[in-house]
């Protein structure tokens, strides 16, 4: 891969996705800038050859293979943004050895792909949440991704201007197992940091938002 090519994508990432509600091709939700930010903090912060986890695809696919990763897990049921992902990579010459696409639901992937990681007793560097947005896949493909998610590992989290997802980010803001690293795209996406060296979390009396929030309704079905 050339610089120029290199610059080139951040500069004018490509035209991966189509919204029938606004008829239109569009980058997805992040710009250039955003694109070579996450890229810069993947390179400094995980190492050379990180291992990747992904739910969803686009862009960030193809920033994240940049990062020249060990391994790079996209997963979303979508054959044809695969297609262009491959396309594009091929065209301006970006290598896509690393790159293991799952072309099927995230909450069906990684179950099969966590049992895997915990038999070895591995674990990989850097998750990106954002493929489904609703209730509950944003928090299936939170569990299973940080039991996989070794200590001081990143975690992408996207859309926090929906609520389903706004509802993870506010947990691991207050959760002592995890550290707010930075913000992208104008602020909807966190990459948060895990600290504890464990594949599950604590129960609801060790989750300072969950007892919080219990203690704010506690009959949180009285009104329904």
């Amino acid at each position: 891969m050339t610089t120029v090519a290199f610059e080139a994508f951040f500069a004018d990432p490509p035209l991966l996705h189509y919204w029938p509600n606004k008829k239109q091709w569009n980058t997805g939700g992040f710009s250039g800038p955003s694109l070579r930010e996450l890229h810069t903090l993947v390179i400094r912060e995980a190492g050379d050859r990180p291992r990747i986890r992904e739910t969803g695809a686009g862009n960030t696919t193809i920033a994240m293979l940049l990062a020249r990763p060990a391994e790079l897990v996209s997963i979303a049921p979508c054959q044809d943004l695969f297609d262009r992902i491959l396309a594009y990579c091929d065209s301006h010459g970006i290598s896509t050895a690393a790159l293991k696409p799952r072309i099927e639901r995230s909450e069906l992937a990684l179950p099969p792909l966590a049992d895997r990681e915990i038999a070895a007793d591995t674990c990989f560097d850097v998750g990106i949440i954002d493929g489904g947005h609703g209730w509950p896949t944003v928090f299936v493909d939170f569990c299973y991704l940080h039991a996989i998610l070794r200590p001081r590992g990143l975690l992408l989290v996207d859309d926090i201007q929906l609520h389903s997802v706004a509802e993870l980010a506010r947990f691991l803001q207050e959760d002592p197992g995890f550290e707010l690293v930075t913000t992208l795209a104008g602020g909807k996406a966190l990459v948060f940091r895990k600290l504890r060296d464990q594949r599950f979390l604590h129960d609801f009396g060790g989750q300072p938002y969950i007892q919080r929030m219990s203690r704010r309704a506690a009959s949180p079905l009285a009104e329904t």
